[in-house]
């Protein structure tokens, strides 16, 4: 995972990256503190996603009111896409950040967590 606390509000610092497995492991209630975002097609989230997950597709991201159904400012956001080839949540979360949202990138993305077999939601 990449995260970033939006210090300044004004652009992405102090990424962090961690593996899907060390944190939603279920330790230290860290699945609970945060907001799960999948930014891949409806389609594909339609299809099956991360339990939890909402869906903030790129079409949507312009769309204040969507932004602020969809985001959390009190919690993390961590944010996913296809695999670790597609540039969409890393996108997403220097847009998201820039805009005061607190975020982390889940490496690996879709692909990595269901390769992994953690439980899909659909």
């Amino acid at each position: 995972m990449k995260e970033n606390q939006h210090g300044n509000g004004n652009k992405a610092e102090g990424f962090k990256r961690r593996k899907s497995q060390e944190v939603f492991s279920g330790q230290d209630g860290f699945y609970d503190s945060v907001n799960i975002v999948d930014v891949r097609a409806a389609e594909d989230y339609a299809e099956g996603r991360i339990p939890g997950a909402v869906n903030l597709p790129k079409d949507q991201w312009q769309d204040s009111k969507m932004l602020k159904a969809r985001l959390r400012k009190d919690k993390i956001n961590v944010l996913y896409c296809y695999s670790h080839v597609c540039h969409l949540a890393a996108t997403a979360a220097v847009e998201f950040a820039s805009k005061g949202y607190p975020v982390m990138e889940l490496e690996g993305g879709w692909r990595w967590w269901k390769n992994d077999g953690f439980e899909i939601e659909k």
